[in-house]
This record gives structure tokens, C-alpha cells and sequence, in this order.
């Protein structure tokens, strides 16, 4: 039976807001009845070690982006380790759908209260 295990890569340091808003998507998609993990604060880099651990202790098969470019502050491709590994899978990006705008969207409608 397929296993999905959801990363969510968020910066080292961010401000409270922000996380309040990572750890509320967190919440949302741990509940997605597909979804059988969620592995927060990954790194958004993928290096040799956390895909080896990607491979090895959470036993996935393939790492899966969307179609929109994921490039690395120096201009390389987040995933070119994964590609050359024979591991990323792409998938068509649903246009509208991100969860850079859904936690923007927590943040906006939770600011008054943090």
C-alpha cells in the first residue's frame, strides 16, 4: 500500500507569525486522509544525508515536486541530487494552490490575535 509522507521545508530562522502559520498548514495537512506523516522543518536544499534518510528511515521511493521551478539561492536546482538519483517524480502544480499563500493566509487572519 502507496505510503505519502509530506516535507515542508521552512527557513531556520523566521519570525513567530510565520511559524504560527507553517505549524497551522502542519495541523491542516496531518489531517488529509492521504497523508500518512509529515516531516516539518526539512531542509529546502535536498543534500545526500536528508535524502538518505528520506530513503532510509521514512522508507519513501521517490521524491515529488510540483512543476513550478524550485532553484537554490546559487541558481542550481533543489532536486538535482534526487534527479540523478533516478528518486523526483514531477507532478503538474495546480494553478492557485500553494502553501506559501495558505500560511499567508493564516498570518493575515490570525494577526490579530498573536
Amino acid at each position: 500500500m502507496p505510503h505519502l509522507v509530506l516535507i515542508k521545508a521552512g527557513p531556520k530562522k523566521m519570525h513567530h507569525t510565520y511559524k504560527l502559520g507553517i505549524i497551522y498548514l502542519m495541523i491542516m495537512v496531518s489531517a488529509v486522509k492521504w497523508v500518512d506523516e509529515v516531516i516539518p522543518d526539512a531542509p529546502y536544499a535536498i543534500t545526500e544525508d536528508f535524502m538518505r534518510k528520506l530513503f532510509d528511515e521514512y522508507n519513501i521511493d521517490y521524491i515529488i515536486h510540483g512543476d513550478d521551478p524550485c532553484v537554490l539561492p546559487d541558481g542550481t536546482d533543489a532536486y538535482a541530487l534526487a534527479k540523478k538519483a533516478g528518486r523526483y517524480k514531477q507532478i503538474k502544480r495546480i494553478e492557485g494552490v500553494s502553501s506559501t499563500d495558505i500560511v499567508g493566509n493564516n498570518i493575515h487572519t490570525s494577526l490579530p490575535f498573536v
